[in-house]
């Protein structure tokens, strides 16, 4: 190849059938993913995946962005009004990312890798609101496994194939294939509470 073949740029039509087709392979690894067509989380990752292409996809008709980013914005509503579900557009959602039962929020510039698994209440947030703060939500790794309503906040990074246990709030950065659990129940005044449950964090 010349350095002339080099510099020509990618036939339109073929880099738009194969990001349909990667669209298409993404979305069909979700329902698997998510044990089926019915499941909340299958349907808040397909319009998910949607309104990204939209978002990514400047080579495409404007027909087919519009179209795709309609579906995103239905679905999305859906998502958050029926099942309290929030994944807006601008995170990054790798694959093979399963999201169980519902109540699930997502900050719109987070990071998220492959084959994670977001259990019933937990929130990945950032420090600050709005779709431009990514520096301030959180990156995390592949494999990773975050428990039922555990918060994981700010500007941390939690490592490949950590575990997040339930009712935890992790606020500084997680090493990778660490274990991270929330401090154990304590008795006081005759009150069953677990304390500073709100302030846990791995390290």
């Amino acid at each position: 190849m010349t350095q002339h073949d080099a510099a020509r740029p990618a036939n339109p039509i073929k880099a738009r059938l194969l990001a349909g087709s990667e669209l298409l392979r993404t979305i069909r690894e979700d329902r698997q993913t998510n044990l089926g067509w019915l499941e909340p989380g299958f349907h808040a990752l397909a319009a998910y995946r949607l309104g990204r292409w939209a978002l990514d996809s400047d080579h495409e008709p404007t027909w087919r962005r519009r179209g795709a980013e309609l579906a995103y914005t239905v679905g999305h509503r859906v998502s958050v009004n029926v099942y309290g579900i929030d994944i807006p557009r601008t995170a990054s959602i790798g694959r093979r990312v399963v999201v169980q039962e519902a109540a699930i929020g997502i900050h719109p510039g987070s990071v998220i890798g492959d084959d994670c698994v977001l259990r019933k209440g937990c929130t990945i947030g950032g420090t600050t609101g709005g779709e431009t703060f990514g520096d301030q939500a959180p990156v995390v790794g592949d494999g990773v496994s975050i428990g039922v309503n555990a918060v994981v906040a700010g500007k941390v990074t939690v490592g490949d194939h950590a575990a997040i246990g339930p009712n935890v709030a992790v606020l500084r950065d997680v090493p990778p294939a660490a274990t991270v659990i929330a401090p154990k129940p304590r008795v006081i005044q005759g009150l069953s509470s677990n304390v500073e449950r709100v302030g846990a964090s791995g390290a």
